[in-house]
């Protein structure tokens, strides 16, 4: 019996030995795996390799980027220096035709209003029902406040020919609403600035980083504001040291949000949103100042939302939000 009992010990100590050793084998693989990682992976999965890029570092353009990049800065100058713009001439024609900045001109007719309208809030009379509009006080239907947004107008990327490719991330758009778009309307799209940040860190990394900020105005045929917009994004350009050798690398990087179930808004969802907007201090036309902030003080609850996943970027998983 005792030399059993000692059998069935040392069977034991064998198979945790055992265990031990796989463990640990599979431990070193791993760790000798996760060492030959390339530097960098987006959230999309797609696996960046480092040595495959040239090293970039900021302020120091490569000899491919140099002209074209320098071009590119001029014409942000231009924008950026050119002062405001005189929106009648710019109306009646009388506006010089290399005026920098002045962008596209969009006809707003009925048909396209509401094709968008349709499209994204069926069931809403005010922007559907013409009659309905007009007993709430409104000339006709109006489009969606982002429909003469157009990013394209605005956004200049960084020179193509300066990167054999890139990534985006952290793209966000503000529409600031202040007129109706009525059907009919002749939008004139302006661009105010283009501004551009190297933020590549100082050590060099396997692509050039650029924030790029664009903001813009959007007016009517009356001359009247209906819009303010701003466009920002970074983007990682990237060369290749063998060209010939391309790879194939997404254009964003982007959170997983097309792999979330779908959510719709319940009663108990709408109790909450409400209950935090009425609790909102809204300052208004009485800002605040240092002297009025106290140590301890502490902001009320704000909420961005509900979300809007029908207007833009939606392929990439990009959302709008509602303000009030």
């Amino acid at each position: 019996m005792y030399k059993k009992k000692i059998s069935n010990i040392l069977l034991n100590l064998g198979i945790l030995l055992l265990l031990f050793l796989l463990v640990h084998v599979t431990a070193c693989t791993d760790e000798a795996q996760s060492q030959q990682q390339p530097q960098s992976q987006t959230k999309t999965g797609t696996i960046l390799k480092a040595e495959d890029f040239i090293t970039m570092y900021p302020g120091i353009p490569l000899e491919k980027e140099k002209d074209l990049v320098d071009a590119w800065i001029a014409e942000n100058n231009a924008i950026n220096e050119r002062g405001t713009i005189d929106i009648q001439a710019l109306i009646s024609g009388k506006l010089p035709k290399d005026t920098p900045g002045v962008s596209t001109v969009i006809n707003a007719t009925e048909e396209m209003i509401r094709y968008e309208n349709g499209k994204y809030d069926p069931e809403n009379p005010l922007i559907n029902d013409a009659d309905y509009a007009r007993k709430a006080g409104f000339e006709n239907i109006f489009a969606l406040p982002p429909f003469a947004a157009h990013d394209d107008s605005y956004m200049v990327p960084y020179p193509k020919g300066a990167r054999d490719t890139f990534l985006v991330e952290d793209l966000n758009h503000s529409v600031t609403y202040y007129k109706p778009i009525y059907p009919g309307d002749t939008l004139y799209l302006i661009v105010d600035s283009r501004r551009f940040l190297d933020i590549t860190p100082e050590e060099g990394y396997m692509c050039r980083s650029v924030a790029l900020e664009f903001k813009g105005s959007i007016y009517n045929q009356k001359g009247e504001k209906v819009n303010d917009v701003i466009y920002r994004v970074v983007e990682n350009l990237f060369n290749f040291k063998d060209s010939s050798n391309p790879g194939n690398y997404p254009q964003r990087i982007v959170p997983e949000w097309l792999s979330r179930p779908a959510h719709y808004y319940t009663d108990k969802d709408w109790e909450t949103i409400k209950g935090i907007w009425a609790k909102e201090k809204r300052q208004g036309s009485a800002p605040l100042y240092w002297e009025d902030v106290n140590i301890g003080d502490r902001p009320a609850w704000t909420l961005d939302g509900p979300i809007d996943m029908s207007y833009g970027g939606r392929g990439g998983g990009g959302f709008g939000t509602i303000q009030t």
